[in-house]
This record gives C-alpha cells, structure tokens and sequence, in this order.
C-alpha cells in the first residue's frame, strides 16, 4: 500500500480570480496519470482533512484536466485560500487502485513573480498577498516597486501592473518574512511513500505530517537544469526551525486570538488574574507585549517535555475530575497549540515560571539568530533553573515577555484586542477566580472606551432563559425551556412606555415552552409526525443571557446617550450571539460577519421585525461536562458541524424567535404611542383629514382651496381602493394557499393509490373530492360582494377542504348546529370562506404541533343565534392563545415556527368582519366559555375565537 502526495502552488485561475472557469483543480500530465481510472463528468469524493468532512467535486477533460464544482470554491473561501498558498491532494493507492482521496491547504508566506518576455519586468501570480505585503510599514530587505502597466496580450482588454525588484529569475518567489528571493523551477510535486495497513486505519492530518517531509518549492539556480520534475524518498521528519511560526500563522488566523490562547493557557493554569500589558505597540522595536498570570506554573521538566514539543498536550490523559479538583475548571486548552501564539507575536521570546514547592526556570529565544535552512534540532535552547528572582514570597505563575514584534499595532487594534480581551469571559457571569487586565503606556489609546456595564444600561431589551431536555412520564424525550425572564426597559425620556416583565409563569412561555422544528419532509414517516422535539443530547443544559439594542434615530431621540456613535461601535463590535463553555469563549461565534444563526439573512424578507447581530449582545453557557457532544475544531474556531451542532442551533435560534415575537410587541407599542405624539397620528386617513383641515384654515383663495381639497379626496378614494383590492387578493392568496396545499396532498394520494391497485370506490372517492376541491378554488378568487348569505353554506364551503386532512391528522371534528338548517347573515360570501378557513387552519396546525402533550385533538363548531346577531364559534382542545387579543389581530405577529406562516391569518380575519360589518373577538374567559357558550369542559383551556355577524331575516334571501 502506499501513500502519494500532490502538491501544486496556487495561483489566480487556480481561485478564479482570473479566467472565466472559476475555482479549479488543474491537473498536470504528471498528477494526471492518478485519475485516469475516474470518468468524465463522475463525481469524486474528497475528504478535508482539518474537519473530516467531505465534498464533492466534478472531473472535466476540456484542454486539460482539472476537478472542479461549487463546493470547490466554498472550500477555499472558507479556508481563506490565496495565491501562493499550497493545496496538497493526498491519496491512499492499494493494488494500483486509489481507494482514499484527502484534501488540505496549507497556508504559504509566497509571493510569485512572472517575468515578461517583453520588458523583462516581472507580473504578479499572487496579487492579494502582494497587496498587503506592500501595504506593510516595514518590509524586510528586498524593495519591490511598481513599474509600467501595460497588456499581457495583444488581445486583453485589461492593463496589468508589472513590478522590478532585483533579481534576474524568469519565474520566481519571495519569501514575505524576510524577504529572500528564490527561483521557482517547478509549481507541483509528486512524493510517495509505502505505509502500512495499520497507519492506513490511523489516517489524520498529524500521520501525513509524520510520513512525509516538510514541503520545498524552492530551488536554487543550479537546479534548474534538471529534468527531474519530482523525487521519491523516504527520509525522517526534520522540521526547520521557522516551522514553528509557520504553525503559528495557519493555526492561528490573528494576533487577537494569539493572545486569546495564550490567557486560555492561563486559565487551564488555575489562574486567578491575567495581566496583559502592551507597551509602545506602535513601535516594532521597542514595543513590548507581556502576560504574567498567577497560574500554577510550570517547572523545568514540563517546559522540556511539553511546552518545547509541538503538538504533545499534558491534558489529554486527565479525566475531568481529577484535573477540575484544581480549581474546578475544565481545560479548554485541548489542542496543544497555545503555545504558539507566542511566536506569531515577536521575535524575541522571555519566559520565567514558577512552579510550587520548585525552583524558577527561565529561557529566552531570539528569532532572529535562526537561518531559513536551519533546523529546530540544530539550534539548542537553554533551559536553566536560577535562585527566585521574579516569583517572590511563594508566589506561584507564569511570565512571558515578548518584544521585537512582528507587527507594529494601530490605535484601532489594540481598541479591538481590548475589547475582545474581556469577552473571553462571559459578560454575563462574573468570575471572580478569573479576571483579565488590559494595559498600555499609549494613554490616549484607551480614552473613551465605553465598558459593557455601561453599554448594558441602554438595552431596550433584557432577557434570560435556561433550557434542557428531559422524559415524561412515558419515556418520551422533550425539550423545553425551564426557566425565562424578559424585560422591557424604557429609556429616560420614555415616560408613557412602562416596564414589562414576562417569566416562564406568563401564558406566553407557559403555554407553549416546547423547543421543537420541523421534519425534513424525506423522514417524515406518517402525516401527523411533522413537528419533533430538537434533541439535548450531547448538548445538556443551556443558559442564554442577551441585551437588544434599537438605533433608530426616533428612538435614539427618546435616550440620554451622548455617545451614540460609540454606542453603535461597541455594539456592532461586540454584537452576536457568543458561545461559552464553563464561561470560557468558543471562538468564532459572535465575531463580525459570522452570521451562524443566519440572523442577518432572515432580515431579508423581514428587515424591520427581525433581530440583527448588531443590534445583540448575548450569550449562550454550555457546561463542559454535559456538552462534550459540541466537539471543538482543530484550529478552535467553532465546533464540527455535525448533527449535535445543527440541534445547538436549532435550540438556540428556536429561543431567539421566542424573544423577538415579545421585543416586537412592545417595540409596536413605544413607536405607536411616541409617533401619536408627534405626528397626531400615524394613520394614513387621519392623516388626509387633517390635511384638509389645515388647507381650508391657511388657503385663502376658494378656487385654489377647492382645486387641491379635490385632489386629496381624489387621493383618499384611491387609497381606500388599493387597500381593498390588497386585502381581498391577499385574503384569497391565503385560503388558496391552503387549498392548493390540500390538492398537492390528494393527487399525492391518489397516485400512491393508484399504484396500490386499490378498489374502484377508494378512488372514486379521492377523485370526487379532489374535482369538488379544485372546481371551489375559482369561486374562492371570483369578485366579491355583500350579499344575504347562508352562513352555514358558507362553514360546509369552508370545510370541504379540511376533511381528509383533519381524519388523517387524528383531528375530530364536532358540528354542534344544525347544518341542515340555513342560518342568514350578510356579508361578503367568498372573502368570509376564506376567513373561517383560517380559523380551521390556526386550530389544526397547534394541535398538530402540540399532539404528543394533548389528551385530545378536537375542533368544534357552532353557530350561535341571538337577538340581533349570529356569532359562529370555533374552538379547539389545544393550549390556547399564548399572546394576546390585540397582538394576536395585528400583521406579522405569529407564534408558529419559522417559516410555517407569516403572521397574517387572524390579521385579515379581523378585516375582513370589519367589512362585513362584524366582529372578530378572541375568547380568553373560562367562565364566559363555560357558563354562556356551553363549551365541554376538554375546550375551555383551548383556544375559543367568535366571528360575529349581522342577523338578517329568512325572507330576505328569497
């Protein structure tokens, strides 16, 4: 068996920066000869090796072979792919046949350099991290300058800038960190080796690394004669001794989470306090980067045997009590790879520790005295032990000094590392074990930094709630939310608005506190499982804590914030829905542009109603026992999305909904009562009255008062035309929704019957109602008008559609009047249908949704005469209404889980009986369902609506 290695330097078409072929992999003839058992157009599996995941990626043999597909493309987005950087094909080949294809890339400090045969300036293969290079304030030896821009070909439309710098290569690169410049013979390389079944088993990322040497692009000119294009060897591992902050650079994406990781190394160490100081930052030179924690140290033989070992990790082989007796923590630093956070910082490296009951060790490393070509074994570091210079009165810790750096910090770096500094920690729970410190001399660097304390003062909107998964009483898994707080907090100058509190002991929680999402419809095994509980296993208990912010000016308005702008930046900063475990950060979660919860993305259908992450600041706890299901990333920048995630994120936006529906009630409220003040009134025709109003009082001349009075009145009439063209094309638009649902389901069902060579009568019964359904559709969309209409023709229209679907979902429906007898009202006959549709359908779905906690699934109908009125009743044994009567009538405003409906059925219910010259009352009285409408006892916690109509006489109708 044996293992090969493909590696090809990327460039601009490679990442379709160029070209119109898009993300590809070209192969050339030497890494073709791999593939030739894979057909054109067949789709090839590949696996990541940083995550194990898989994707998919499509042969082409056009005028070269390449894999290439949209997955492709995610990959290298997702991994932040540049030119210049190397992608590595590894595949597993047993009896001459591939049977295991990995794919990885491996991050580059390359920049690449074409010369031009025409004059002799060089054209950049690797622009992205050309830019930035140049963009640096201080750039190691070689001076790359801009020359002539002109076009590559005689048929480009585009002019290229080309470069000089000295060197007289044809193809070249140069080495970003120090600025060397090599020859560039060759831009793929092919390396084999024969392994064992054993190691086949093993594969991973760190094996491969084990088996084959490090990679070399580079070779020096007397190379380049050489018709060799690749090497086969067998040779050890002998890593160079820039490997380390090469490692630094791809396993750890920026200085703030260098740092990040280094206070996590702390934290494992039991420390109390972390104190970082940042002297002169701005100066690569002379600026300094310490942190000095109180932690239990380290003595000479763990920095020996650990700390100078990349890759090993002391934790892994403590169980989690013996290792959280300590300090009662578990460690989160699992990877190994903290300590090279160090090196991505600076040069020059100063560690002292102090370990109880032994001696101060202390060692130094400078960079800068390492060659390229040496290796980590060739240079020795000396470790001494020394009499306790630092560690006084027993003191116990760990210092590292850090100076020549690497990059000389901005003003607005070190804003951002001390901001983020702090969310290492939850902003939600104080750890008083655990306290982070942020310096520097640059005083002016920290003037006006706003701390969350302050920032939590101009939340609008507080809440808190703890969910978990639990068994009932017939072993059946559900999950629910336990525990839940809500506040609405009024700014200063709102002093109409008034605080409101929900609790899990308020209808709307306690009604409905089930976490549940729907069933991919592939896995749904019958009619009636649509809805499922999301699963809390390998997740366990979890707490989210948040702050909502409003920064709309007419809000703003109502505030005493001086610092808006401030305000907004903290928030946009730190804003997100941020994951802790044992209140420790998971990276990436929360960070500007990871929109993980697509909250972002929802706000496109619903840009006002819908919580942003710049308008969040919240957090999520995990309890690192209970949560081991959440497993961490290799580059610890969020967990493997797998199926345990995808319930995380289901639980949690499942949450997030929750809180919004509350957060947009009262944001309805406070806008309603503040716009009256200002504008006399929001509404559209009071709006016009008023106008007019003020027209006949400032407008003297009468034929230029009656000229405009007509246009407005013009423009009242139109306005109330197009309110009514969209109320009766939007309320038809619902019920024929709801009828086309139910016509899919039954040309569905008389296929799967058909099939089944059933009896003549089951298909002439599905095809008789299947044509009445379909013949209904077009008299529920033809034009309405008030008529004397029976409304209990009108219920039986309704409910024609809704009889196989209630049998099918285990839904009884009781008729308790007469429907044989006719029962006069006058309204509008189609636009009625549909509004008594959507009560069916409100009450269908919540049983549906609610079936497993339900002792029975019934809806009942009734219609009731009195004196002057007809009032038809509909009412269910679910949970009831959750929100109120006036929430409940407003548009937009839904319980149902997102994307089951839009929040507009009861909405146009109420306009419709507006025009109807009804009413539409939701009953919440027990005693009033009780004692006047009669309602079995099984209906009285459920929901109870009435539409109310004018009674007309028998007679009239005739």
């Amino acid at each position: 068996m044996r293992l090969v290695k493909l590696q090809k330097i990327l460039k601009k078409t490679d990442l379709g920066l160029s070209g119109k072929n898009g993300t590809e992999i070209l192969l050339d003839k030497d890494m073709r000869k791999y593939f030739t058992y894979i057909s054109k157009g067949s789709t090839v599996i590949f696996t990541k090796l940083n995550n194990l995941q898989q994707i998919d990626l499509i042969k082409r043999e056009e005028a070269n072979d390449k894999f290439t597909g949209r997955s492709l493309k995610k990959y290298f987005d997702e991994n932040n792919t540049q030119e210049g950087d190397i992608l590595e094909l590894y595949i597993i080949v047993k009896d001459a046949k591939p049977i295991e294809l990995y794919i990885n890339i491996l991050h580059t400090n390359l920049l690449i350099f074409k010369k031009h045969k025409i004059n002799n300036e060089y054209i950049s293969l690797s622009d992205t991290k050309l830019d930035s290079y140049l963009n640096q304030s201080n750039i190691p030896n070689i001076k790359i300058e801009k020359a002539s821009t002109l076009k590559t070909r005689t048929d480009s439309k585009f002019l290229t800038q080309h470069y000089t710098f000295n060197t007289s290569y044809d193809f070249c690169i140069i080495d970003t960190h120090n600025g060397t410049v090599s020859e560039l013979v060759y831009t793929s390389m092919i390396t084999e080796k024969n392994i064992t079944d054993k190691e086949e088993s093993e594969i991973s990322i760190s094996m491969l690394n084990d088996i084959f040497t490090e990679s070399i692009f580079l070779t020096n000119a007397h190379n380049k004669s050489s018709k060799q294009r690749y090497k086969l060897i067998e040779a050890n591992f002998k890593p160079k001794a820039r490997l380390l902050l090469q490692l630094g650079d791809q396993l750890i994406r920026n200085e703030k989470i260098a740092l990040s990781e280094i206070i996590k190394n702390s934290y494992d160490a039991c420390a109390k306090k972390v104190k970082v100081i940042m002297n002169d930052i701005d100066d690569i030179t002379k600026g300094e980067i310490i942190i000095y924690d109180d932690g239990f140290g380290m003595d000479i033989d763990t920095i020996n045997n650990v700390w100078m070992e990349p890759g090993t990790n002391n934790k892994d082989s403590k169980n989690d009590k013996t290792f959280n007796s300590t300090c009662n923590r578990r460690p989160i630093g699992e990877k190994g790879i903290g300590r090279f956070g160090v090196h991505k910082l600076g040069n020059h490296i100063e560690l002292i520790s102090k370990k109880e009951d032994k001696n101060e060790v202390c060692f130094k490393i400078n960079w800068n005295d390492f060659n390229d070509n040496d290796y980590l074994s060739d240079k020795l570091i000396t470790l001494k032990e020394q009499k306790t210079s630092f560690f006084i009165n027993q003191d116990i810790g760990t210092y590292i000094r850090i100076t020549d750096l690497r990059k000389a910090w901005t003003k607005k770096d070190f804003r951002e590392l001390y901001r983020s500094a702090f969310s290492l920690t939850s902003p939600f729970e104080t750890k008083d074990d655990f306290y982070i410190d942020v310096d520097t001399n640059l005083s002016d660097w920290k003037e006006g930094l706003l701390s969350l304390d302050k920032v939590k003062q101009y939340g609008l909107w507080y809440f808190e709630c703890t969910a978990n998964g639990f068994r009932n009483e017939n072993g059946e898994q559900l999950s629910k939310i336990t525990k839940f707080k809500y506040k609405f907090q009024p700014y200063k100058y709102m002093d109409k608005a008034v605080i409101r509190e929900v609790s899990e002991e308020d209808d709307y929680i306690k009604i409905n506190p089930f976490l549940k999402r729907e069933i991919d419809k592939d896995k749904q095994k019958k009619d009636i499982d649509k809805f499922e509980f999301i699963p809390f296993e390998g997740i366990g208990e979890i707490v989210i804590k948040g702050y909502i912010f409003d920064f709309d000016k007419d809000t703003l308005d109502l505030s005493d914030i001086s610092d808006r702008k401030g305000l907004k930046d903290f928030v946009r900063q730190n804003g997100g829905v941020r994951v802790y475990r044992d209140g420790m950060r998971i990276y990436d979660y929360g960070e500007e542009g990871n929109d993980w919860l697509g909250m972002d993305a929802s706000r496109i259908n619903a840009p006002t109603s819908k919580i942003a992450n710049r308008n969040i600041i919240a957090s999520i706890n995990l309890k690192g026992k209970s949560s081991k299901g959440l497993k961490e990333k290799t580059n610890r920048e969020g967990f493997i999305e797998d199926e345990t995630y995808y319930n995380f994120k289901d639980i949690t936006a499942n949450i997030i909904n929750k809180v919004n529906f509350l957060k947009n009630e009262d944001k309805d409220k406070f806008r309603r009562l503040y716009a009256k003040e200002k504008d006399s009134t929001k509404d559209t025709l009071a709006i016009i009255e008023k106008t007019k109003t003020k027209i006949n009082k400032y407008i003297v001349e009468e034929d230029r008062k009656i000229e405009v009075i007509n246009l407005i009145e013009k423009i009242e009439v139109n306005y109330n035309s197009v309110k009514d063209i969209v109320l009766k094309s939007s309320g038809a638009g619902l019920a024929y929704s709801l009828v086309m649902h139910e016509v899919e389901k039954m040309v569905d069902s008389l296929k799967n019957t058909v099939t089944a060579k059933k009896e003549f009568e089951s298909i002439h019964e599905l095809v008789l109602h299947l044509s009445k359904s379909i013949e209904s559709i077009s008299s529920l969309l033809n034009n309405d008008k008030i008529d004397n209409i029976s409304l209990t023709k009108l219920f039986i229209k309704a409910i024609v559609f809704f009889r196989r679907r209630l049998k099918k979902h285990n839904i009884e429906l009781v008729i308790r009047f007469d429907d044989k007898k006719d029962i006069f009202t006058k309204c509008l006959n189609n636009l009625t249908v549909n509004a008594i549709m959507n009560l069916i359908d409100n009450s269908a779905y919540w049983l549906k949704y609610n079936y497993k906690i339900l002792e029975s699934t019934k809806i009942l109908v009734d219609i009731i005469e009195k004196e002057h009125s007809i009032e038809l009743i509909v009412s269910d044994t679910g949970l009831g209404f959750a929100i109120s009567d006036d929430t409940a009538k407003l548009p937009f405003k839904t319980t149902k889980q997102e994307g089951m409906g839009k929040g507009l059925g009861l909405y146009f219910v109420d306009q419709i009986m507006e025009q109807n010259g009804g009413v539409f009352k939701i009953i919440t009285n027990k005693e009033y369902k009780s004692d006047i409408l009669k309602l079995p006892n099984e209906f009285i916690n459920g929901a109870t609506v009435a539409l109310e109509f004018p009674k007309v006489k028998n007679e009239l109708s005739k």
